[in-house]
């Protein structure tokens, strides 16, 4: 076994969600595409997933393989994206429309970039309006949504610039219900100064609809941890 393989493996679980028998732990619902509840990451050793591997049906192990080569060096969220994705292609009862819709919402793009046009119309932290220099990124990451409408609803995503989307897209900033910007304590006003976003401790940027405070929640939980 090379060094490679016995580096940990990223293993998205869903829990609590079974058919009758026990059996169905994808994290993608056949019926509808949507993702199912109670989902958490965890690492593995190579044993233990080559025996999950060993018991699985043969349609599965296509599903474990994206698991299989995802170690810690790769950022836990987009493993996990990897892996829905992937199941999402391999989905047969999601049309080639839906598949589209969900994968280029990944990337920011299509129905998903749509949608964020008809609420926000610029970065909330710079205020740049040009959209060839915006990214439209989720406010609840794409692989933790848990149905196919979160990751296309316009009120999970916000248009920012690179800089300020890498630093929301870490949960080194956030931003409370009323507007306030809210900066991780190890990210230096030097450091911001440096990456064109002066100024933004504490800045007020506007108010949110109900639906983006909810989306905010949840990126506010994951920005606390980072101060621990």
């Amino acid at each position: 076994m090379n060094a490679a393989m016995n580096q940990p493996s990223i293993l998205t679980l869903r829990l609590g969600q079974s058919d009758q028998a026990g059996h169905d732990y994808s994290p993608i619902r056949k019926s509808n595409g949507h993702g199912k509840q109670v989902a958490y990451l965890s690492s593995v050793d190579e044993a233990v997933l080559e025996l999950i591997l060993s018991k699985s049906a043969p349609k599965d192990v296509s599903h474990f393989a994206y698991l299989r080569t995802s170690s810690f060096s790769k950022d836990p969220n987009e493993a996990a994206g990897d892996a829905i994705q992937q199941i999402i292609a391999d989905d047969p009862d999601l049309t080639s429309t839906e598949k589209e819709n969900l994968t280029k919402a990944r990337r920011g793009q299509g129905q998903f970039k749509r949608n964020l046009l008809q609420i926000e119309r610029a970065c909330r932290f710079t205020g740049v309006e040009d959209q060839r220099l915006l990214i439209a990124s989720h406010i609840l990451a794409w692989s933790a949504c848990s149905t196919s409408n979160q990751r296309l609803d316009g009120n999970n995503g916000l248009l920012l610039t690179p800089n300020a989307d890498r630093l929301f897209d870490r949960h080194y900033i956030s931003l409370a219900d009323n507007g306030q910007v809210l900066v991780a304590n190890f990210v230096s006003d030097n450091h911001l100064n440096a990456l064109g976003l002066g100024g933004l401790r504490g800045k007020k940027v506007g108010a949110f609809n109900t639906d983006q405070k909810r989306y905010l929640e949840f990126h506010r939980k994951l920005f606390e941890e980072k101060q621990t």
